[in-house]
């Protein structure tokens, strides 16, 4: 590789078990820096034109395979079964590239381990310590009116990740976006933010001819389009990554939201389904399903995040409220 020999430690922030930045100066030069990490799962990101090698310590013992982790497109993660107290790390080209580690998981076992709090409604939140979130943005409804099809609405974004909990920080829970009352386009769902996570609401569904038009769109980071006419809508993405205990069994277990369904498609000049779409997503939330022909309303999201069901010639599903979850340790 022509690395040349080990360069003093780069710049670092503060030693934490949840976030640190170190800096490579210079490409095909080995640095090493000190750094506390505990066992969990990280994501290392640099720059997505640069490949990064990370080794980690604990001690004079290496806990990773040499050279076995690396950025690939600018990330990479990384499972550390014991503690760091040191890394290794060095870029392919580029210079002064900064080099973030943040803790995106831990294992938690036992069920009394953290302290669950579920966030419905917006307002100060108080608590201290580490917390492991997941934010659920509010679901679109779904689109429609008089003579028309329709399109689902996109379920809100699925966000997680950890933060020093300050002991009084405001917490924003996205609403659900309203029913359209069969005035055409389905309102937007709501942003959901605590901290420095958050996840944004999915789009309302559109009135569209025959031959269909584009669903609502998901909500980022992760969520999911709601259904064309005649089609059902998507998943979002899964909170799966944060096993942690007490978290609801729907979500440990990858749970989903989805979007809404789009409205039936079928009349005498167009051989479509004459049922609407179903919804998507199950465990968080489950989009509503579209109206069927002619006089179909759409239903509403369930859960937490889902879009609402499309209309044909009726109202349409709203979409349902966003949500946090908060474990705290």
């Amino acid at each position: 590789m022509g690395l040349s020999q080990i360069g003093a430690s780069s710049s670092s922030s503060s030693p934490s078990s949840i976030a640190n930045t170190v800096t490579a100066t210079s490409a095909q030069t080995l640095y090493q820096s000190t750094i506390a990490l505990s066992p969990g799962t990280y994501t290392i990101s640099c720059a997505t034109s640069v490949t990064t090698y990370v080794d980690f310590w604990n001690g004079t013992t290496q806990v990773t395979t040499p050279g076995a982790t690396y950025t690939a497109s600018g990330t990479v993660t990384v499972s550390l079964a014991t503690a760091v107290t040191k890394i290794e790390y060095w870029t392919t080209s580029g210079s002064n590239i900064p080099i973030n580690i943040q803790l995106v998981g831990v294992a938690v076992t036992g069920a009394g381990s953290g302290t669950l709090d579920t966030i419905t409604s917006s307002g100060t939140y108080t608590g201290t310590g580490t917390g492991y979130i997941i934010a659920v943005g509010g679901g679109g409804a779904g689109g429609g009116q008089g003579g028309s099809w329709g399109t689902g609405g996109g379920s809100g974004g699925v966000a997680t990740g950890v933060i020093r909990l300050t002991g009084s920080m405001t917490a924003t829970v996205g609403t659900g976006g309203t029913s359209n009352n069969s005035s055409g386009s389905g309102n937007a769902g709501g942003t959901t933010n605590l901290g420095t996570v958050t996840a944004n609401g999915g789009g309302g569904g559109v009135t569209t001819g025959q031959g269909g038009g584009p669903g609502g769109s998901g909500g980022t980071p992760g969520g999911a389009n709601g259904g064309n006419a005649g089609g059902g809508g998507g998943a979002s993405a899964s909170a799966s990554p944060f096993l942690f205990s007490p978290f609801p069994t729907g979500v440990v277990n990858g749970g989903t939201t989805g979007g809404g369904g789009g409205s039936a498609n079928a009349n005498s000049n167009y051989y479509g389904s004459t049922s609407g779409g179903g919804g998507g997503g199950s465990g968080i939330g489950s989009g509503g399903n579209g109206g069927g022909a002619n006089a179909g309303t759409g239903n509403a999201g369930s859960g937490y995040g889902s879009g609402g069901g499309a209309a044909w010639n009726g109202s349409s599903g709203a979409g349902a409220p966003g949500v946090i979850w908060v474990v705290r340790f």
